[in-house]
């Protein structure tokens, strides 16, 4: 008699374990908070970076024991901040100065000027005279 060789059952392959559900909306957060840190990178290094664009108005007037007191607004619309700015009022040969240290890129800074003559009593002028990129 002929022997055979024994016959093996063949053994099934493993199969890879699934991720479960959980790990999957975890990964998926992941990428969504990677595109969008990647995403808000690209916009800030393509935006034009103009220089500051500041503009001076008067809002508001007081008269107190030290004179007359012109509350002045500094708005900044431009993409990039200004430190150091000098605003200076006249009014007629009276000039009055204040240095604000920080004004950031699309907003506004409030500020006030001393003035002893009467704002209403002759032309007054706002402007600024100065400052500094940070």
């Amino acid at each position: 008699m002929v022997k055979r060789p024994a016959t093996r059952k063949p053994v099934p392959k493993a199969q890879p374990a699934r991720a479960p559900a959980l790990e999957w909306g975890a990964a998926g957060v992941g990428l969504l908070l990677i595109l969008a840190v990647l995403t808000l990178l690209a916009m800030h290094a393509l935006s034009p970076n103009g220089p500051p664009i500041l503009r001076v108005t008067q809002i508001d007037q007081t008269t107190n024991p030290a004179g007359h007191t012109i509350k002045i607004e500094v708005v900044n619309d431009g993409a990039t901040a200004a430190a150091g700015v000098l605003v200076e009022g006249a009014l007629g040969s009276e000039t009055s100065e204040v240095s604000l240290d920080y004004v950031p890129a699309k907003s506004k800074r409030e500020a006030s000027l001393v003035f002893q003559g009467d704002p209403k009593a002759g032309a007054l002028t706002l402007r600024v005279k100065g400052f500094v990129e940070p």
